[in-house]
């Protein structure tokens, strides 16, 4: 399991779907169930999370797919929102 040990609440993952390794060698996965992404070093140590659920700036919808450029600009497809939303991080 990514992130820690069966059971590990503060980094387990609801329903991940895609993930993609940032230039800095991170890894940014996209959950499905939890409607954020989370980001961990390739330890498998939790760095950080963004998004809940909603249609606002910052939230997402059933997001299903994340792509994450050289400039370590994350793409997430937000298929819910019927958008495509980019953050630099």
């Amino acid at each position: 399991m990514l992130g820690g040990e069966q059971g590990a609440a503060e980094s387990a993952l609801e329903y991940p779907y895609d993930i993609a390794l940032s230039p800095a060698a991170e890894l940014y996965v996209v959950e499905y169930g939890a409607c954020r992404v989370s980001r961990f070093d390739l330890n498998g140590k939790l760095l950080g999370r963004f998004g809940t659920n909603g249609r606002d700036d910052g939230q997402f919808t059933t997001p299903w797919g994340l792509a994450v450029d050289r400039n370590s600009r994350v793409y997430v497809a937000d298929t819910g929102n019927r958008r495509l939303v980019q953050l630099k991080l």
